[in-house]
Parts: C-alpha cells; structure tokens; sequence
C-alpha cells in the first residue's frame, strides 16, 4: 500500500511538471502576437486592372485617373503606396487612394511595416483593471475635451478667413516644379499635418496640376487663391487656367466679327491655330524621354505622386503642355520633366 501511494504521488508531480511549462508559452505566445501591414507594393503582371471597392474593374469608359493620368490598368513595375488592406468578395485586395484597389494576386509586397496584436493575458488585476478604467475615462475625456477645442478652432479659423473679393478665375495650374499648400493665415501645410484629399496626402502640388478656384483672397499682402478643402495656393506659384472674364471677352469678340464682313470671319479663322491638348499611347509600351532626348532608366524612371516607371502602355491617355521639338523629332510634353514622343502616340484631344 506504501508503494502505490508512493508511486500515485510522482506521477502526480510529474504532470504537473509537465503542465507548467505548456500553460506559460501560451501565455507568451498571446503576448508576442504581431502581424506585419503592407505599405508600399510593385505590380508583377504584364498589365493589371484597376477595381473598384465593389470588386468591379475601372473601364476604358470610365478610368482610373490621378491629376494627369487616367486609364483603366496599370503595368508591371508600377510602384504604389498602399493605404490599407481589405477583403473584396473573400479576395484580397490593398487601397491605393483615390477611391481605387489593386488585387494583392496582381502585386508583390515592397514594403511593410508591423503592427502589435492585442495581448490576451489574464494577469491583470483589480487594481489594474480599475485603473485602466479610470485612464481610459480620463483619456476619453481629454479626447472630448481635444475634439471640442479643435470644433472651437477650426470655427475660429473659419470666422478668421478674410471675406475675398469677387474673382472670374475658376481654375488655376501650377506653374513651379512643387509648390506649397497653404492654410488661411498664410502658413504652408507640415510634414506632420499635410494637405489631405480623398486618400492622397502632401504638403506640396506639383508642376501642371490644375485646381479649381472657389475665390481669390489676400493674406499678408500677397494673392492666393482658395482651392478649397482648407488649402490655399499663391498666386505667384501658379498660372490661370480659365476664368469667366476670358469667356466672356470671347463671346463678344465673336459676335463682333459675326456682324462684321465675312472676309474678316476668313481671316479670323485662319488664324485660329489647333494645338494638341491630350494623346493617348498607340503601342504597346513607349519610352518617356527626358528633355534633351535620353530615355529614362531603371535607376532613375519617371515618378509622379508614389508611381514609378521608365515606360508608359498602351491606351494610356495623358494632358498635353506643349509640343517641342527635340533634335528634329516631335515631342509633347506631359508634366513632370518627362516627354512622349510624338510618333508613339495618336491626338486625342485639340485645342
């Protein structure tokens, strides 16, 4: 009877040797959780669609389009900053801005960064617990408190924003490599607190982008023009785009020369002179040229907003400047330093 007793007792303090250390790496494990977050991916197929959040994908009819560039895929290479990750009728999909996806089985992860789980341990106490409570109270205080002062603010900023006089300018384009966004006391948008717009961020526009005006304003004695959103661009940085003085003067000047001789409606005419305004890549994919000839490269390709490629594909369309000549080829300038040759793409669009 001894020895059984003796025998029931080891085997009891050997299971529970072996328990202990089974319990404590759940508890670990709960407490290492991490899940890594996509921030940045390049896309791996040849041509790749743009969807919409509904799973649906962007039409030649009706594309994708960011500042200049419009179109209904993207190609193999193009860089994007993603800003989240979603489940798209049980398929992944990675948000890149501007109320646009890209499916993650079209892409490879360039970048990502990590994200603590929540803990699942149980050790916390009472005590803690309260506290915690009390600290989340507080906290949600102070956040009541922050959002109440940030209402009282924004009202004030918007109180404090000059009245502006009556404009005609409608639209402006930026005339400089980048320029800064600015808030109603004349102060640039920061790193920290950029100018936001449907998912894209920035403290700066760049080159060629055109902007609506809502009004014209003068802070601290130079003219910026309001684009809205809270954001203001000077009026040195930019050219204007369209007004309606511009369209009326036109109006006139037409009816003018219609009761005039029909030999001035002739000459009128002929001196009208049609420029290209948007074209659209005929091949399958065309090199962007730099402004003395050279191709870009690999080590360095065209950017434009988070995008990356040193070619451009077939369909795309894109916003004309100016057409220049460069050692005796034609080329159309489309913004951002960088051309397209003028036998790679067909005219889409004349002005």
């Amino acid at each position: 009877m001894k020895l059984t007793k003796k025998i029931a007792l080891v085997s009891a303090s050997l299971a529970l040797g072996m328990a202990a250390p089974a319990v404590l790496a759940a508890e670990n494990a709960s407490v290492t959780l991490a899940a890594t977050q996509a921030t940045a991916v390049t896309v791996t197929k040849k041509t790749a669609p743009y969807y919409h959040k509904d799973g649906s994908k962007f039409t030649k009819a009706k594309p994708y389009k960011y500042g200049n560039y419009s179109s209904a895929t993207t190609g193999k290479g193009a860089n994007y900053k993603v800003i989240k990750t979603v489940t798209i009728k049980g398929a992944k999909y990675y948000y890149i801005g501007n109320a646009a996806y890209l499916k993650a089985s079209d892409v490879k992860v360039t970048a990502s960064k990590t994200v603590k789980a929540a803990s699942s341990s149980k050790k916390t106490s009472t005590k803690k617990t309260t506290s915690k409570k009390t600290a989340a109270k507080s906290s949600s205080k102070k956040t009541a408190a922050k959002k109440t002062s940030t209402k009282k603010a924004a009202t004030a900023k918007k109180a404090a924003v000059p009245a502006g006089t009556a404009t005609n300018v409608t639209s402006v384009t930026v005339t400089k490599k980048t320029t800064p966004f600015y808030h109603a006391d004349g102060s640039k948008f920061t790193k920290a607190k950029p100018y936001k717009y449907d998912g894209w961020t920035s403290t700066v526009a760049y080159k060629n982008i055109t902007f609506k005006v809502s009004k014209e304003l003068t802070l601290k004695g130079a003219k910026y023009y309001y684009i809205g959103n809270n954001a203001y661009l000077k009026a040195s940085d930019v050219k204007v785009a369209s007004s309606k003085k511009a369209a009326a003067k036109k109006t006139s000047t037409k009816k003018t020369s219609a009761k005039k001789t029909t030999s001035s409606k002739k000459t009128s005419t002929k001196k009208a002179a049609k420029t290209v305004a948007a074209v659209k890549v005929a091949k399958k994919t065309v090199p962007y040229y730099h402004k003395d000839g050279s191709k870009f490269t690999k080590a360095k390709p065209y950017k434009y907003n988070g995008w990356s490629s040193t070619v451009a594909y077939k369909n795309v369309n894109y916003n004309v400047v100016k057409t220049v000549t460069i050692k005796g080829a034609k080329y159309y300038y489309i913004g951002n330093d960088a051309y397209l040759k003028a036998s790679d793409v067909t005219v889409t669009k004349t002005k």
